[in-house]
């Protein structure tokens, strides 16, 4: 047992963190298909990517969640457009894990 003097050895862990890609926090506009005409909205996007193609294209997780935001659940046509990016912040970055040896 410890007493009040005493204290814990550090945690070390065996793996070590390296800074990855960075991640965005930006606005811009979609558009998307309602009632057979076209709808465009203003949006706020947290990716990895700062292009519009390259969110359209890779970034599954925002697609849905611009998807379960602007569609229905009985909507036939599901294309949502990301027209184009208006402001771009970097809000941090990814953490690739790697063992420690």
């Amino acid at each position: 047992m410890r007493g009040w003097g005493e204290s814990l050895p550090p945690f070390v862990s065996p793996y070590i963190c390296i800074m990855g890609q960075p991640i965005y926090y930006m606005t811009g506009t979609a558009t998307f298909i309602k009632n057979k005409s076209p709808q465009t909205r203003a949006i706020w996007i947290v990716s990895q990517y700062d292009n519009p193609r390259d969110i359209m294209e890779k970034d599954s997780k925002t697609m849905h969640r611009l998807e379960q935001e602007f569609l229905t659940a009985k909507a036939k046509q599901r294309t949502i457009i990301i027209n184009r990016v208006d402001d771009v912040k970097q809000i941090g970055t990814t953490c690739d894990v790697k063992e420690a040896q």
